[in-house]
């Protein structure tokens, strides 16, 4: 059944299937013996502060619980694994997410599963050894608390999901976890589908973003070049004003050195002093002049530098 199935052909789906866990693990499924194993490497290992042993890693599910409830656990896993396939769902292992096993995978959701035993909690009793060795004056770091088992098993989503549904099924005195296996499976299908309509949402929201920022940025380039031709346009005029500006001065010149007779003393000055205004004027040719050489061609040469036989600056 797919996402689009509605929600009361889950519901009959899951009355007329009922999750049985068996009293004794028998044929168990790859994941659950995967599991075990990994459930016996952590017996090996310091337990936790809490009495726990704790298991994860591919094919494999994040379980903790004490080592008197591994046979109960590994069954409601193995069973929960065998009713997740014959639902269609998959499994799926993240090796750069730390501390986690397999995710179950629903119409092309992660959901990630853990099954924890509750531990309680009461003050710590120092042992009659760490009470001599108190009486003798001895320095003691000692816990403040102890935890002992309860048997108390729960099934949660393993890390945080933004979804205001159900997300861990518990031991109740009435109702163990065991029978509420099809409450798990109807829990995870309306968990996907809510985690598939938040993915939805958020990529409608990228997609928004993404166009707005397009927008923005279309509109900051139009921007930049209206800008940048308003200021070619005034540097233009304004150089075109300038040159107008000297050959008014050139014209005033010349009147004057023709009135005094003096004007072949000023040819040379004058047809230079004119090329300058050419190549002030936008609207002119701009003839060529020293100050269009390259500052490489005349400036001296810098620390690490040097001139080549061509008269060229080299790194050294």
């Amino acid at each position: 059944m797919t996402q689009t199935t509605p929600k009361h052909t889950w519901e009959a789906y899951e009355a007329a299937n009922p999750i049985v866990v068996a009293d004794e693990l028998i044929d168990p499924h790859p994941m659950t013996r995967d599991t075990a194993v990994s459930l016996d490497v952590g017996w090996q290992l310091p337990w936790d502060k809490r009495g726990a042993v704790r298991c994860w890693g591919p094919n494999t599910f994040s379980i903790r619980v004490h080592p008197a409830s591994f046979d109960r656990a590994l069954r409601i896993i193995d069973a929960l694994t065998k009713a997740c396939e014959t639902r269609g769902f998959q499994f799926r292992y993240h090796e750069n997410i730390p501390y986690t096993g397999v995710c179950v995978v629903v119409d092309d959701e992660e959901i990630p599963l853990a099954l924890n035993e509750r531990m309680a909690r009461m003050p710590y009793r120092p042992t009659k050894q760490e009470l001599k060795r108190q009486q003798r004056g001895e320095y003691m770091s000692m816990p403040v608390y102890s935890y002992r088992p309860t048997g108390e098993l729960s099934l949660a989503v393993d890390r945080y999901a933004h979804c205001s549904l159900k997300r861990a099924w518990t031991d109740h005195p009435r109702r163990k976890l065991e029978a509420q296996l099809n409450d798990v499976m109807l829990g995870l299908r309306a968990m996907a589908a809510t985690l598939a309509a938040q993915r939805r949402d958020r990529e409608e929201s990228a997609r928004r973003n993404e166009a707005f920022r397009r927008s923005r940025q279309e509109l900051r380039e139009e921007i930049k070049q209206e800008r940048k031709a308003r200021d070619a346009l005034i540097a233009e005029a304004e150089s075109w004003q300038r040159a107008e500006t000297l050959r008014a001065y050139l014209a005033t010149v010349e009147k004057l050195a023709k009135d005094e007779g003096t004007l072949d003393e000023y040819a040379d000055w004058l047809d230079w002093a004119h090329d300058h205004a050419d190549r002030l004027d936008p609207l002119s040719l701009s003839p060529p002049s020293v100050l269009d050489t390259p500052r490489d061609k005349y400036r001296e040469p810098g620390m690490n530098e040097f001139l080549n036989e061509e008269g060229e600056i080299e790194e050294a």
